[in-house]
């Protein structure tokens, strides 16, 4: 069962962007203090993405890209293909593990996808 790694659950700013169109998330990490670099070196990091009301039910999994510097970046990308026909409010949570395997969701928000003619 993953665990926060400290409180700031919700914490994230709510991401809005038309389904079916390219989006790139970057995502910084710190250690329990909010000051120390969380060092992901040997680790890995994703984004589960569920309908609102029901995190049991992953609807998207984005695989993160580790930065080699700073230690403590990563980065997901939407593509087309994973919200096309999605439109609505689902919860996101970027998870990372650990070298030791153990993983933490450290924060949580809104993700918004708005109807693909929208534009």
């Amino acid at each position: 069962m993953p665990s926060t790694a400290y409180d700031r659950i919700n914490s994230m700013a709510d991401t809005e962007f038309i389904a079916g169109s390219t989006y790139i998330l970057y995502f910084e990490m710190f250690e329990a203090d909010g000051v120390t670099l969380l060092d992901l070196t040997g680790g890995s990091a994703s984004v589960r993405v569920s309908y609102l009301g029901q995190p049991e039910t992953s609807v998207i999994t984005l695989t993160g890209v580790l930065d080699v510097t700073p230690v403590n970046t990563w980065s997901a990308t939407f593509q087309p293909e994973d919200t096309t026909g999605l439109e609505g409010v689902f919860v996101m949570q970027p998870r990372v593990t650990d070298s030791g395997s153990g993983e933490f969701i450290s924060a949580q928000g809104r993700l918004i996808l708005l109807p693909e003619n929208a534009a």
